[in-house]
């Protein structure tokens, strides 16, 4: 029986998944594929390609190091950029700043290359389809997934324009399942709690249009969730997609909650030789 663990997106949220890999690992329930959307494509690419756990932690660690100053200038332009979309350019990060983190991070392979079987999802601008990439180039197809709109350029890619994969599929059970999994394992940390900002009400219509793609969002993400065998759901919703400076407390959650779990997700494998 293999066991398939599929990645949300969550930006430095997905750190959760490296202290869910790191429990699952410990307990000899090293997942046999990943799958993963936007961080999460990021996380599954580097644990589908390099040796080791700690090898990734380590590579994703100076990652947000290098990229931490220029998230924060991000977040202090959208802050006053309506809905954090720029209307004279693609993104608000520059394309070739984009590169010069992401090529770096993740390495100029094959699918056909990675040490696990490993599925990424991205969605298309030009046919407006979602693309569930399995084999080809690794790289551009795990930067497309990872390319939030207004926020990092778009990647053109083999005839298609590629944009973050969470716009229709946040929770990729499907994909892991398409890469040979027999029980799915999803790892949710996109969730923010209902505060006080996330009640009120948008008072444009810009506001009122990012809120409804809000709405459609979350809900295909419940109506994927429902496809796995069980979600996991660390609760690091009160942690912004840029705070750099809690990377380890997202380990901590994820390490948390697949602990708390450890006797369901073994119960998956119980049940299937029944």
């Amino acid at each position: 029986m293999k066991l398939g663990l599929a990645l949300g997106g969550g930006g430095v949220r997905g750190f959760a998944h490296l202290g869910v890999l790191s429990v699952l690992e410990k307990a000899g329930l090293a997942p046999h594929v990943v799958a993963g959307t936007s961080m999460g494509a990021i996380v599954a690419a580097l644990y589908a390609t390099l040796p080791s756990l700690t090898e990734v932690e380590t590579r994703l660690a100076d990652f947000f190091r290098r990229i931490g100053p220029s998230l924060l200038e991000l977040a202090r332009t959208a802050a006053v950029s309506p809905g954090a979309i720029p209307l004279d350019r693609p993104s608000l990060m520059d394309a070739a700043i984009f590169h010069g983190f992401f090529d770096d991070l993740i390495p100029d392979i094959r699918f056909e290359q990675t040490r696990v079987p490993l599925a990424v999802v991205a969605v298309d601008l030009v046919s407006r389809t979602e693309i569930v990439y399995r084999s080809g180039p690794l790289r551009p197809a795990v930067l497309g997934s990872a390319a939030l709109p207004g926020i990092f350029p778009p990647i053109p890619h083999e005839g298609r324009v590629l944009i973050d994969g969470g716009w229709t599929c946040r929770i990729p059970v499907d994909a892991a399942r398409a890469v040979g999994a027999d029980r799915v394992v999803a790892v949710e940390v996109s969730e923010t709690p209902d505060d006080e900002t996330g009640q009120r009400v948008p008072t444009t219509g810009l506001g009122i249009v990012l809120r409804a793609s809000e709405i459609t969002r979350d809900y295909l993400a419940r109506l994927r969730a429902l496809e796995a065998d069980l979600v996991l759901a660390p609760p690091t919703g009160h942690v912004l997609l840029y705070d750099v400076g809690s990377l380890a407390a997202c380990a901590r959650l994820g390490a948390e909650t697949a602990t708390a779990h450890l006797p369901a997700i073994r119960a998956l494998f119980d049940k299937h030789q029944t």
